[in-house]
């Protein structure tokens, strides 16, 4: 039986936060979105059932979002990372990981994770999301 993929996702802008946690929810993602390295650290020890991880590549804090993906990658689970600064194409082609430059199209970042998630063979799916019918009083 399948499972419903669950997404954490390290991204220290509350507005993208906000735009991606209704991007999850309205895909039929289980998520958790956490803000800095920390937070991500405390999420995989207490969430055992995430199934890929999208870092930001500019955190504050001192720990950069490529510290963050070997991390996650000595666990066994696949990361994307994400920047708006194109001037970190250099390293995020090094370091091996799948990675999107903001702005990105919807659609394309949805695509990457169930890319990595085939890729990586979890065995998961999204929930269809529910319509609500309205019924005119006609």
């Amino acid at each position: 039986m399948t499972k419903i993929c669950k997404v954490l996702l390290v991204e220290d802008q509350m507005d993208i936060r906000e735009l991606l946690r209704e991007i999850f929810a309205s895909e039929g993602f289980r998520f958790v979105v956490v803000s800095n390295g920390q937070a991500m650290r405390h999420a995989l020890t207490s969430e055992p059932e995430i199934d890929v991880v999208v870092i930001d590549v500019l955190l504050p804090g001192g720990v950069d979002g490529l510290m963050l993906a070997e991390e996650v990658c000595e666990r066994g689970l696949p990361v994307i990372l994400v920047t708006g600064d194109h001037q970190q194409i250099e390293k995020l082609d090094t370091a091996g990981h799948r990675y999107l430059l903001k702005p990105f199209r919807i659609s394309a970042f949805i695509k990457m994770i169930d890319d990595v998630l085939t890729e990586t063979q979890n065995r998961c799916e999204r929930k269809k999301p529910q319509t609500e019918i309205c019924e005119s009083p006609i």
